[in-house]
């Protein structure tokens, strides 16, 4: 429901986390996000960890050696270290991951639908342990909700710069511009000067060319998009 109408995506990170640690005694459940320039992690969600062990992990480079989430997202498949304390892949962690009490981690890393890695779901434990195969069935189930979250928050980013770049070359255009559909209705219009216009805006939206124009002027338009609506041609007027 969070990400449907289209809360923030921390808040909806933070939520996500805390509803899978409510599903498991002594569970620290984390989101690590992949900066975009690919190499680095940063934080997307951790309610439960200590903050001087998201604040010192934080802009940390991923690669095959790089703690549970970190080995994670650079090799694109999921990483069980049952203790920290012994596991090759957290020799860099360890002294960090001692000082905060963390012995085991699990992380599955998070995908776009093209398979690009988007960050890692992380699950901790304050004593050396193997995930049991529900606890694995709920981190993939995390991992794909938190998926969700960021396709959606990027895919809103996206369509806001696409838009300030419409908006930014409409700006620099000085012609009068119409959008109507095939059948001639008035969608949307883009004009400096509104005063200039023959009738205002409510005059003419989502109504039909041939209720404003002159009946021969009105046709002509008419048989015009009709045409274009049937190619990809462009029709002069």
């Amino acid at each position: 429901e969070m990400i449907a109408t289209g809360c923030a995506l921390p808040a909806v990170l933070d939520r996500l986390v805390r509803l899978v640690e409510n599903h498991c005694d002594g569970m620290l459940c984390t989101v690590m996000l992949l900066d975009e320039n690919g190499k680095t992690v940063r934080n997307g969600a951790a309610p439960s960890l200590p903050l001087g062990y998201i604040h010192a992990i934080e802009g940390a480079p991923i690669g095959p050696r790089a703690g549970s989430c970190g080995t994670a997202m650079y090799l694109g498949e999921r990483v069980i270290v049952t203790d920290i304390l012994t596991d090759p892949l957290c020799v860099d962690y360890r002294e960090l991951a001692q000082r905060f009490g963390l012995r085991a981690c699990w992380s599955t890393p998070i995908f776009s639908p093209q398979r690009t890695v988007l960050g890692a779901f992380g699950m901790y434990y304050h004593e050396p342990r193997v995930p049991q195969r529900d606890e694995l069935r709920l981190i993939e189930t995390a991992a794909d909700i938190a998926r969700i979250a960021i396709e959606q928050r990027r895919a809103y980013q996206a369509l806001r710069h696409s838009e300030a770049r419409v908006q930014a070359i409409l700006r620099a255009i000085p012609d009068w511009m119409f959008l109507l559909t095939v059948d001639g209705v008035f969608l949307d219009y883009h004009v400096k000067d509104v005063s200039k216009l023959h009738a205002p805006p409510s005059g003419f939206l989502n109504k039909n060319v041939r209720e404003l124009l002159p009946p021969a002027v009105a046709e002509t338009l008419a048989q015009a998009y009709a045409r274009r609506g049937a190619s990809d041609q462009d029709v002069r007027v």
